[in-house]
């Protein structure tokens, strides 16, 4: 069966081996192509079932076959009803590439290039073992390597190179594209928040008796302030139930919603009252139980010291970290302040 056409850029994701241990990766790959803006169209192409099923259960579009990587594109482009200008390649096996990465690639395209490969700092490849843990080392001079988590070619350069982009095509514009600003998606209307790792610093204080207080940030009173000013609907919605999460919420004059085991069904009745479409929301989570929220919502983002797990699923990563200022840079870049 012929796959449409993207009317955009199409992001390709070959998955050359039926390696069970791939489909994570993958699949996040999809996650990130759909929040892309410049991608029409996501199609993974696969002789493997169970990675076939996976792909149509995240939402793209699926061709069978075989072969490396290279060839599964070429596959991919020959089931087409009608090619596309040019492709986002998102290597399955490899860290899950951004939103951000892929609209860098794609718009070094629009500059004239016909590849573009995204790039990561060199310091983030290496590790340094001190005396009991592994640690990135500082930052040093302006030393790039490439992302081999996605790679954008014009669809004619591809064909050809006669194969993926791992060098600059001979005789034909190359740019490397380093990673780009956060990508906003268009008509986000709300902002729903965890509490604890979000607008709190994850820390509780106990005194002698019992009494529990944490620590927040005045910058993120501002941050809400400001997106209420701007008629954003917002909400904490928080598993533990805590009389300091109310008394946060009254200070800030937010709806609270506490105590909530399940946050995604309770996410999605707030947006149906709301008169909401999930793709309208931006959700902030720092942990594995906000996964579900992340995963239904326009734009899901996290503080700088979420969870390992978080921090591969979401679309943008804040600088600051929970209670130190996240919300007030998400609440910039959705204003357009950032």
């Amino acid at each position: 069966m012929a796959v449409p056409a993207a009317p955009l850029a199409c992001a390709i994701i070959p998955v050359p081996s039926p390696d069970p241990a791939v489909v994570p990766w993958f699949a996040r790959a999809v996650l990130a192509a759909r929040r892309a803006p410049s991608i029409g169209a996501i199609l993974v192409v696969t002789a493997d079932r169970g990675a076939a099923r996976v792909a149509a259960d995240y939402g793209a579009q699926v061709a069978i076959a075989d072969g490396d990587s290279a060839a599964l594109v070429g596959h991919g482009l020959a089931q087409m009803a009608a090619v596309p200008d040019c492709l986002a390649i998102l290597q399955a096996g490899a860290p899950g590439a951004t939103p951000a990465q892929i609209e860098a690639c794609v718009a070094a395209l629009g500059q004239g290039a016909a590849s573009a490969l995204s790039l990561l700092p060199e310091a983030a490849r290496r590790w340094t073992l001190g005396a009991d843990r592994l640690a990135r080392p500082a930052p040093g001079p302006a030393l790039w390597c490439e992302n081999p988590a996605v790679a954008a070619v014009r669809t004619a350069a591809f064909h050809a190179g006669g194969g993926l982009v791992a060098e600059p095509v001979i005789g034909v514009p190359w740019i490397a594209a380093a990673p780009a600003a956060a990508v906003v998606p268009p008509g986000l209307r709300a902002l729903v928040m965890d509490f604890d790792g979000v607008l709190s610093d994850d820390l509780v204080h106990v005194d002698q008796n019992g009494i529990e207080t944490v620590s927040c940030s005045r910058g993120d009173g501002l941050g809400v302030g400001l997106l209420q000013k701007a008629g954003f609907a917002l909400l904490i919605l928080s598993k533990e139930p805590n009389p300091v999460v109310s008394a946060r919420g009254r200070k800030l004059k937010l709806e609270v919603r506490q105590g909530i085991d399940d946050k995604r069904p309770e996410l999605e009745r707030w947006a149906a009252e709301n008169r909401l479409t999930l793709d309208q929301v931006a959700y902030m989570g720092n942990d594995i139980n906000d996964l579900g929220c992340l995963a239904a919502v326009g734009w899901p983002v996290a503080p700088g010291d979420a969870h390992p797990a978080v921090k591969r699923v979401v679309a943008h990563v804040t600088d600051s970290v929970g209670g130190r200022g996240a919300v007030r840079e998400i609440a910039e870049l959705l204003l357009g302040l950032a």
